[in-house]
């Protein structure tokens, strides 16, 4: 948890206020496929990461007492956890939600479509940080690799 949460709850609030549609229809015609496709970039991003970190050079250069190798694989399992949890959250949307009502039927709506909204700015920025943190792996294996060459 960090500021960055406050980010993506406003990100849900301006979202569910300025689209027109209903946040159960977007979520069934455009959120699901959208959804699906970053679970399958940050399990793709995340599989080339752990190609990366098997390198025994990068690893001794990287794993230590203040960086042990759990921050990395653990921080790889929790943006994929995000993911999931919001691929969960759109299926549920997609098929209408559930029948529970708490504050009313248009406030609960509005709720859900915040939420919604909410998840998708946190697992893009997930998914984005999965695929950034890669990329700065494979440029440190490179840098690493050319240094050994000269």
């Amino acid at each position: 948890m960090n500021w960055y949460l406050l980010i993506h709850v406003t990100v849900g609030v301006i979202t569910a206020t300025f689209i027109r549609s209903d946040p159960f229809d977007f979520a069934a015609k455009a959120l699901f496929p959208a959804a699906s496709i970053l679970i399958g970039v940050s399990l793709a991003w995340s599989t080339r990461a752990a190609t990366i970190l098997q390198t025994g050079d990068l690893r001794a250069a990287l794993f230590n007492d203040d960086r042990p190798p759990e921050d990395y694989v653990y921080a790889f399992q929790l943006s994929i956890l995000v993911i999931i949890i919001m691929l969960a959250y759109v299926s549920v949307m997609a098929g209408g939600g559930v029948e529970i009502t708490v504050l009313g039927r248009d406030t609960d709506n509005r709720i859900s479509g915040v939420i919604l909204y909410t998840l998708l700015s946190l697992s893009l920025r997930e998914c984005w940080g999965v695929v950034n943190f890669t990329n700065m792996l494979s440029l440190l294996e490179y840098l690493r690799t050319k240094r050994e060459k000269e």
